[in-house]
C-alpha cells in the first residue's frame, strides 16, 4: 500500500471527518442566522451575508494552488518522494501570499466601487466600504489558508484539516452573536471574520508542522518545479470558473425571460436540494489524494478505492434523494405555502434527479483530477456550456421555471457521462465496473421516473410509502458494495 495512505486517516474515518466539517458549520447557522436578521436588520445582515460569501469564494483567488498542491503531495508521497516537498511547498506558500497580498490590495483600493455596484442605502454605504477594505487586509490569510488545507489534504490529514475548520465555520455565525450586546457595526463584525481567518490560518501552520516535519526545514525548489503546480492550478480555475458560471447564469435569464418573481420560485429550490451536495463533495474531497497516491503505485488499489467511492456515493445519495423526492412538495407547501408548492415542487423533483447524478460525478472529477489531467474537468466544462444555454434558453421557452431545472439536470448528466468515460479510457481495468455504475445509475433515474408517475396519480402517501420501500431496498443492497474493504 502507498506510503500516503499509510500516513493518512483510514478512509472511513475521512469520510466522518469531512461530513463533520461539512454539516456542523450548517447547524450552527441554522441557530444564529435569525438572530442575527432580527438585532442587525435586513440590510445590515445582507452586508454581513455578502461578506460570508467574500470570504467563501475567495479561495478562486489562489488560482488552483490549494487544490493541485493536494494532487502533488499525494503523488509524491506515493512515490516514497517526500524529501522532494520542502521546497516545493515553501515556494508555494510564498506565491499564495503574494497572490493574496495583490488580491487584497486591489479590493481594499476598488471597496468604493464594489459598494456602489450594490446600491448599498446610503446611510450603511460608509460603513460597508470600510468593512471591505478590511475584508481586502484579511484576504492574504485567507488564501495562504487554502494552500496549507490542500497540503494537510495531500497528507491526507483530514481530522486536521476538520479541527480547523469546525471551530472556524462555527465562529464565523457564533462571532459575530458574541459582539452584538457591544456593537452592531458592519466594522465590528467584519473585524471578527478576519481575526478568526487570522487564527484559522495560524492554526493550519501549526497542524502542517505535525503532519509533516519535513517543512520544518526552509528550502526553495526551482522555479521549474512550481510551473508543475501552475499547469495544474491553471485548468482548475479555469473549471472552478465555467462551473459556476452555469449554476448561476439561469437566475438572471428568467430574470429576462419570464420575471423577476420567477426567479424565487426556482432559486429557492435549488438552494434546498443542492445542500445534498456538501455531503458528497465532502466524501470526493477524501478520495482526491488517495488517488493522487496510488494511480502509478498500484493500480488494484486505485481500482478499489475508485469502486468504494462510486458505491458509497450511490448509498450516501438515491435513498435520501428519493424520500426527498416524495415529501419535498409537502415541505414546501409548509415551509411557505401551498401557491409556493405549486410552483417550485416539479422544479425540486428535477433537480433533485441532477444532484443524484452529480454527486456521483464527484468519484470521477477527483479521480480524473487526482491523475493529474485537470484540463480534462476544464475543457469538459468548456464543451458542456453552450450546450448548456441552448437548452436553458429551448426549456424556459417551452416549459418556464421547470426547463430551467430540466436543463441544469441534462448538463450534469453530460458532465458525469464525460467523467466515466474519460475515466474508463485513463484507467482501462476500471471499465467493467463503469459500465456497472452507469446501468445502475440509469436504473436509479428510472426509478426516480416511476416515483414521480406514483406521486402525480395516487398522491403523497402512497409516493412515500414506495420511496421508503425502493430506498430501503437500495440501501441494502448497496451498503455491502459500498463499506466492504474499506479501511
Amino acid at each position: 500500500m502507498s506510503s500516503s495512505i499509510l500516513k493518512g486517516l483510514p478512509v472511513r474515518r475521512s469520510m466522518l471527518w469531512n461530513i463533520a466539517g461539512s454539516v456542523v458549520p450548517l447547524v450552527m447557522g441554522l441557530f444564529a442566522i435569525p438572530v442575527l436578521v432580527e438585532q442587525l436588520g435586513e440590510a445590515r445582515f445582507g452586508l454581513l451575508i455578502l461578506s460570508w460569501t467574500f470570504v467563501g469564494y475567495v479561495n478562486i483567488f489562489d488560482f488552483g494552488i490549494g487544490r493541485a498542491l493536494t494532487q502533488v503531495v499525494a503523488e509524491r508521497l506515493g512515490k516514497g518522494r517526500e524529501s522532494e516537498l520542502s521546497g516545493l511547498i515553501w515556494l508555494a506558500l510564498l506565491i499564495l501570499l503574494g497572490l493574496g497580498f495583490v488580491v487584497g490590495i486591489l479590493v481594499f483600493l476598488f471597496s468604493g466601487l464594489i459598494i456602489d455596484g450594490l446600491k448599498v442605502p446610503f446611510p450603511l454605504s460608509v460603513e460597508a466600504v470600510s468593512a471591505f477594505q478590511l475584508l481586502g487586509l484579511g484576504i492574504p490569510f485567507v488564501v495562504c489558508s487554502s494552500g496549507l488545507r490542500g497540503i494537510l489534504e495531500g497528507y491526507q490529514r483530514f481530522d486536521y484539516v476538520n479541527k480547523v475548520r469546525i471551530p472556524l465555520g462555527t465562529l464565523t455565525f457564533f462571532g459575530p452573536l458574541a459582539v452584538l450586546p457591544i456593537s452592531t457595526s458592519l466594522l465590528t463584525l467584519t473585524a471578527i471574520l478576519v481575526i478568526i481567518r487570522v487564527f484559522g490560518m495560524v492554526a493550519y501552520v501549526v497542524l502542517l508542522t505535525k503532519a509533516a516535519p519535513v517543512l520544518r526545514q526552509f528550502r526553495m525548489a526551482a522555479i521549474s518545479e512550481i510551473l508543475i503546480i501552475a499547469r495544474i492550478g491553471g485548468w482548475i480555475t479555469l473549471s472552478n470558473t465555467v462551473a459556476p458560471l452555469m449554476v448561476y447564469f439561469d437566475r438572471f435569464i428568467i430574470g429576462a425571460y419570464i420575471s423577476i418573481a420567477a426567479v424565487s420560485y426556482y432559486s429557492i429550490p435549488f438552494e434546498i436540494v443542492t445542500k445534498f451536495l456538501v455531503l458528497p463533495a465532502a466524501i470526493a474531497s477524501v478520495f482526491y489524494p488517495t488517488f493522487a497516491s496510488t494511480y502509478q503505485s498500484s493500480a488494484p488499489i486505485a481500482l478499489k478505492y475508485l469502486e468504494r467511492g462510486l458505491w458509497a456515493m450511490l448509498l450516501l445519495l438515491f435513498p435520501t434523494l428519493l424520500v426527498f423526492f416524495s415529501v419535498v412538495e409537502w415541505g414546501l407547501d409548509l415551509w411557505l405555502g401551498q401557491s409556493f408548492a405549486l410552483e417550485g415542487a416539479q422544479v425540486a423533483r428535477w433537480l433533485t434527479v441532477g444532484v443524484f447524478l452529480n454527486g456521483i460525478a464527484g468519484i470521477p472529477y477527483a479521480y480524473i483530477q487526482g491523475r493529474g489531467r485537470a484540463y480534462l474537468t476544464a475543457k469538459f466544462h468548456l464543451a458542456e456550456a453552450p450546450f448548456y444555454f441552448i437548452i436553458l434558453v429551448w426549456g424556459l421557452a417551452n416549459f418556464g421555471i421547470v426547463g430551467a431545472a430540466i436543463a441544469w439536470t441534462a448538463r450534469v448528466a453530460m458532465d458525469l457521462a464525460l467523467l466515466l468515460y474519460a475515466t474508463a479510457k485513463l484507467f482501462p481495468i476500471s471499465g467493467a465496473l463503469i459500465k456497472k455504475i452507469a446501468s445502475v445509475t440509469l436504473f436509479a433515474i428510472v426509478l426516480f421516473g416511476i416515483l414521480a408517475l406514483i406521486l402525480n396519480i395516487l398522491g403523497s402517501v402512497s409516493g412515500l410509502i414506495a420511496a421508503a420501500v425502493i430506498s430501503t431496498l437500495a440501501a441494502i443492497a448497496l451498503w455491502p458494495r459500498a463499506f466492504s474493504q474499506i479501511r
